[in-house]
């Protein structure tokens, strides 16, 4: 199944340095939020490529870092090394 990208947070260490715990447990990467409309459960998928599909219709593959779910059921995924630039809004990941 294809899910939604509806945010994305770019992790740089210009921010995250002041934040000891982010930058351990990410590092620098693209956090992305999942339309919480299609999924409410955190998939078991760390460490698994992954493919993503862009709006222009490009295709890539990249590995999740960290999977995590805030208390309100939203899924984000962390894929480490990447930029907005790599996984923009509107995009799908399959897996």
């Amino acid at each position: 199944m294809a899910y939604r990208i509806i945010d994305t947070i770019e992790h740089r260490h210009s921010w995250t340095f002041r934040y000891p715990d982010l930058q351990q447990k990410y590092g620098q990467g693209v956090q992305v939020i999942l339309d919480p409309l299609q999924i409410s459960e955190q998939p078991d998928i760390a460490g698994r490529r992954v493919q993503l599909l862009r709006p222009d219709g490009s295709v890539g593959e990249f590995e999740v870092s960290v999977v995590d779910i805030n208390p309100g059921g939203v899924v984000s995924l962390f894929f480490r090394g990447a930029d907005k630039r790599d996984i923009p809004i509107g995009s799908e990941v399959l897996w």
